[in-house]
Order: C-alpha cells, then sequence, then structure tokens
C-alpha cells in the first residue's frame, strides 16, 4: 500500500554530522529519524555491505527502488545490530532490545502524526542521485572538513574496505583506482582511509548536486557557528515548519558549556563535549605529517566544495 509520506536523506561521508543534523531536521512538526538504514551491520536485513552502490553487479536499482518504498511504508526488516566488538553484556541487551536503526524505526511506527521521514545515513550517499531523480527524495550533503573527518577516523580506529568500494564504484563508470595508491603512505591507516574516502565521495556527490537541484550540500562549519539561522534556512529549503519552538530546541543542543573540546576516544556521538570545536579539535589530534597528508589529498577539493553550500 502506497501513502504519501516524504523522504529527506541526510547523508555525506561517515563522522560528517548527518546524526545531529538528521535530529535537528526530525524536530519539525510531523517529521521523526530513521537511523542507518543501510549500515551493513546493524540496518536492514537486505544490506550485504557498507556503501551499497546502485547499479552495481551485487545491487541493482531495482532493489534500491524497492527498499525506498519499504522505508515510505515502514515496512522493514532489521538484522540484530551485532557489531565484532560488542561482547558480554553490551552484546546481550542488544541482542534482546535492538541497536539504534531498529529502535528509530520503532518510533517512527509509533508515531502519531508522521509526514516526512527523516533519513540519516551517510553509508546512503551513493543512492543520492536515484532517490531524488526516481523517488522525488530531497538529500540533504552533510559536509565537514577532510581534517576534522581524518581527525575522527583517527579517533574511532575506522577504516572501510576501499579497494572493494572503488571495484563497486568501477560498475557504474566512477573510477578512482589511482586514488588508492594514497592508502600506501607511512601514517596512521584511518587517517589515510578517513581522507581518501572524503575525496571519493564528495568528488561524487558534487558532481551530481551541480545538475540536481534536489541534492544540496550544508558546511557543517556554518551549522557550528550559527545553529539557529542555518537550520532556518534548510527549513525553508526543504518545506519543513519552523517555529520559535524548534529554535529554541536548536539553539540548546548546540549551546556551548562544556569546556571540554575532544570527545572521548572510540565513542561516535559523546554530547558532552564542547560542539563548538567538533571542527577544530584535529588540530591538536592529528600529527604534522598527517595534516600535510590532507592538504595534499584534499584541500583544493575542500575550498571548491565550500563555493556550492547553501547560502
Amino acid at each position: 500500500m502506497q501513502n504519501d509520506r516524504r523522504l529527506i536523506l541526510v547523508t555525506g561521508v561517515p563522522r560528517s554530522g548527518t546524526t545531529a543534523i538528521g535530529q535537528m531536521l526530525s524536530l519539525a512538526p510531523g517529521a521523526g529519524a530513521l537511523h542507518e538504514p543501510f549500515n551493513f551491520h546493524s540496518g536492514l536485513k537486505s544490506v550485504g555491505c557498507y556503501f551499497e552502490i546502485p547499479g552495481s553487479q551485487a545491487f541493482p536499482v531495482k532493489q534500491l527502488d524497492q527498499t525506498v518504498e519499504q522505508i515510505k511504508n515502514l515496512n522493514l526488516v532489521f538484522k540484530p545490530g551485532l557489531f565484532p566488538l560488542d561482547k558480554g553484556l553490551r552484546r546481550a541487551v542488544k541482542y534482546i532490545v535492538g541497536a539504534r536503526p531498529l529502535n528509530s524505526y520503532r518510533r517512527l511506527r509509533l508515531h502519531g502524526d508522521l509526514r516526512t521521514i527523516i533519513w540519516k545515513d551517510p553509508l546512503a550517499c551513493f543512492a543520492a542521485e536515484r532517490v531524488t531523480q526516481h523517488h522525488q527524495v530531497e538529500v540533504l550533503v552533510t559536509l565537514r572538513n577532510p581534517y576534522a573527518v581524518a581527525g575522527s577516523f583517527k579517533r574511532m580506529e575506522w577504516a572501510f574496505d576501499l579497494p572493494d568500494l572503488v571495484a563497486r564504484l568501477k560498475q557504474i563508470d566512477f573510477d578512482f583506482t589511482d586514488e588508492l595508491a594514497w592508502l600506501e603512505k607511512s601514517l596512521h591507516a584511518s587517517v589515510t582511509n578517513g581522507t581518501v574516502l572524503w575525496s571519493v565521495v564528495y568528488s561524487i556527490l558534487a558532481r551530481w548536486a551541480q545538475s540536481n537541484p534536489r541534492i544540496r550540500l550544508v558546511n557543517l562549519d556554518d551549522v557550528v557557528g550559527d545553529p539557529v539561522a542555518t537550520y532556518a534556512r534548510l527549513y525553508k529549503l526543504l518545506a519543513l515548519d519552523w517555529s520559535d519552538r524548534v529554535a529554541e530546541k536548536i539553539a540548546a543542543y548546540y549551546r556551548n558549556e562544556s569546556s571540554r573540546s575532544a570527545p572521548k576516544e572510540k565513542k561516535a556521538h559523546d554530547r558532552s563535549r564542547n560542539v563548538a570545536e567538533v571542527n577544530t579539535y584535529w588540530r591538536g589530534y592529528l600529527t604534522e605529517p598527517e595534516k600535510d597528508f590532507v592538504r595534499e589529498v584534499a584541500e583544493t577539493q575542500w575550498s571548491e566544495l565550500r563555493k556550492i553550500c547553501v547560502q
């Protein structure tokens, strides 16, 4: 059964602020947030890897189309949400109650007036063009500076399988084979991985955005620097209802009361840190060679991307 719910996809490279922005957009009346259904470990059972690519051999566009309709109709089946590092009590609790994607889905099904689903999902970044063109989904791309993303990857000790990703992107005529050479640098593997992934993801999203008015980039520096004014613009662009109540909640979320600038190690979402420092703590966290690497790979691209962000 079809319905007229709207979908807004909030995406970008992982660690680019999609969670906070998705939460703030879901404050709109009639809106609710769906957390990362494309997460390989904790998302939908049908997701076979990180960064599914519509049109690749393993993920035909028909499968994406079906998934989008299932999201709109809230007819989804999730994995238990267990990550390899989940052990003991944490693993047992998560197996019983489910992970964040499943619980966000449960809240949506209980929503009494759900008209807009905020689909927060950096792992669905390569679905952006298809969902705008064939499903009238609005896409908001969060753009965080590459130094901050590299620092966050290092803090979390994250690394994705970029050779596999590049091979699958080649199946839809995006060739980033040369970029894999950057991974061989003698630096922290998470720094090189996060930086190269940043460059690949935004190369594609920027190309799509320049010819597709439904795909918009927002600079995280603007969000953190003047959150209420920036969100007011985003609400207007995305046809979400703005109110004083929404403005007050956004202001409270970004109020800088904590003196601790650096987030906790390996903690993805640390709400007790000073939010104003989210894009600057990398300066004392990355080594000078690591900063030089990010500068060489991504500085020019970062400068160009800022020019096409929402103003």
